[in-house]
């Protein structure tokens, strides 16, 4: 063994130099070869990105004209806005050829290199070619229904729904509406919808009005004048804006001893408060009512006061789309921390820059009540909601000739926020918001999944008609929400998932295409 060592060590002492000039020699090959995998795995990322960017183009431009000139232009526009040079690694010029309804369209870049410059190779071509199949003939009314919870703030998830959304909304509106038109609707939703000061009184119906106060007394107890006020002993009441006797400000009281035009604040003692000066408004405070106070299941007295928010209908008409003239849709009262949804409902428009625009302004806030946003989806599709609308956003009949009515729906999680007596109810699931701003009644309607399953199974019925697309955008942790965006979908094939925000914007076109029936051939 000793002697069999004593060679080896032999060896590698009269081998050592051989082996540095060879590897010397070999050096450059090595680097040469290493370099260039880099540059050209490189490039090949880039090409890759290019003709994704490329077919979502091509397919904002299909739709965009009849003319080659107005798709080139539409494309050209699509690349500046959403893939500038510095987002590919390229400067990218695509050309647009027109041929019946074939659209294609070419481009070609160059790769500068970084290791293969050293031997002379300082650009690699990319190429990006496509065919877009167009076959416009029908009329579309979509409605995007959103999630903008509070969980979509984490991880850029809201600016990469903006970015799909918008995307959507370059193919599927038409820039040419002669012949065919369609139009989109938005719904955000998070905690409830939004539908705004212009259509709330129509929908869940309008609020009662507060009574003026006349006069107060300081006596023990407080004597309230209010002409014709309709209050019962017993009755609790909301009093606001009071000058002089500020003291009876922002505080729930007990109706006694009431006569037509006066009663008595139960066991309040108003001789050491200031004097009555003037004004003053009294709120009834049951549902219904401009503010309502209830228990919490912990205890505690709450007032909250109504929003432009609403939740969902109760009742026969829970999962119908008769129109609110008929039933009302839910009130909405929101706690402070958290409140109605700043975003509101935008109606069937095939303007793009107002949809565009308001695809922008989404905020993420709030618990999610994804039951009452599947209902919007569906109301705005609609012919029965119909007369609330502008003219132009008026929902075609049911059946109607040339017509697709669809509906996307999203959502990144659980839904945990249903409704007893337009308060987030008791049995909310977590995600909901403080228990001590719920309400000590279980939801009406049961939990937010059965009720969104009910919708979806009324939405899907015979005589209407509309297609349901879902997403469930990163919803790996929440089986639920997976599991309902699967059962709404319309099939296995109108069911999508995402796990970030290039795979989501990947969806929204892939829905686009589908739905303004623009085929990327290649």
């Amino acid at each position: 063994m000793q002697k069999m060592l004593q060679i080896y060590q032999n060896f590698l002492r009269h081998t050592a130099g051989t082996v540095l000039v060879a590897f010397a020699l070999m050096a450059p090959v090595i680097v040469s070869s290493v370099g260039m995998a880099l540059d050209y795995a490189q490039a090949y990322l880039v090409q890759q990105r290019l003709s994704q960017a490329l077919d979502a183009a091509a397919l904002a431009g299909a739709t965009s004209g009849t003319t080659e000139s107005e798709i080139q232009a539409k494309v050209n526009q699509f690349f500046a806005v959403n893939y500038p040079a510095d987002k590919l690694g390229v400067t990218f010029d695509p050309e647009v050829t027109l041929q019946g309804d074939q659209v294609h369209v070419t481009g070609h870049a160059q790769y500068t290199t970084f290791f293969l410059n050293v031997i002379g190779i300082t650009e690699i071509d990319i190429t990006a070619e496509n065919e877009i199949t167009r076959s416009f003939g029908s009329n579309i009314e979509l409605a995007l229904v959103l999630d903008i919870s509070g969980s979509m703030a984490s991880n850029n998830k809201i600016n990469d729904l903006k970015a799909a959304a918008i995307s959507l909304i370059d193919t599927v509106v038409y820039d040419n509406q002669s012949e065919f038109y369609s139009k989109v609707a938005i719904v955000p939703y998070s905690v409830a919808v939004n539908v705004g000061s212009t259509y709330a009184d129509q929908v869940r119906g309008p609020l009662t009005a507060a009574k003026t106060i006349s006069g107060a007394t300081k006596a023990n107890p407080v004597v309230v004048t209010s002409s014709g006020h309709g209050f019962s002993n017993g009755d609790k009441v909301y009093i606001r804006n009071v000058s002089g006797m500020t003291q009876l400000n922002n505080k729930i009281y007990t109706v006694a001893n009431k006569t037509n035009n006066t009663f008595q604040l139960s066991g309040v003692d108003g001789r050491n408060y200031s004097t009555y000066q003037s004004g003053g408004a009294l709120y009834c405070t049951n549902p219904g009512c401009q503010y309502q106070y209830f228990q919490s299941p912990s205890g505690n007295w709450n007032t909250f006061q109504a929003s432009t928010c609403v939740t969902e209908r109760t009742g026969a008409y829970a999962y119908t789309d008769d129109p609110p003239s008929t039933a009302y849709v839910g009130r909405n009262y929101p706690a402070s921390g958290n409140p109605c949804l700043s975003n509101k409902i935008v109606p069937l428009t095939n303007n793009k820059v107002t949809l565009e625009s308001n695809i922008n302004a989404l905020t993420a806030s709030g618990s999610t009540g994804g039951q009452v946003g599947v209902g919007w989806g569906w109301y705005m599709l609609s012919p029965e909601f119909g007369y609330l609308w502008p003219e132009e956003s008026v929902p075609a009949d049911y059946g109607a000739e040339k017509l697709h009515k669809i509906v996307v729906l999203m959502t990144d999680g659980e839904y945990n926020s249903p409704y007893c007596n337009g308060v987030i109810s008791k049995d909310a699931t977590s995600g909901s918001g403080s228990t001590a701003d719920h309400i000590n009644c279980n939801a009406t309607n049961g939990n937010a999944y059965t009720q969104a399953e009910e919708m979806c199974d009324a939405m899907k019925a015979d005589g209407k008609d509309i297609e349901i697309y879902t997403i469930g955008f990163r919803v790996d942790d929440y089986p639920r929400g997976e599991e309902l965006m699967e059962y709404c979908a319309t099939d296995a094939a109108h069911f999508y998932t995402a796990d970030d925000g290039e795979e989501l914007r990947d969806v929204f076109d892939a829905i686009a295409n589908n739905v303004s029936s623009v085929y990327l051939s290649h």
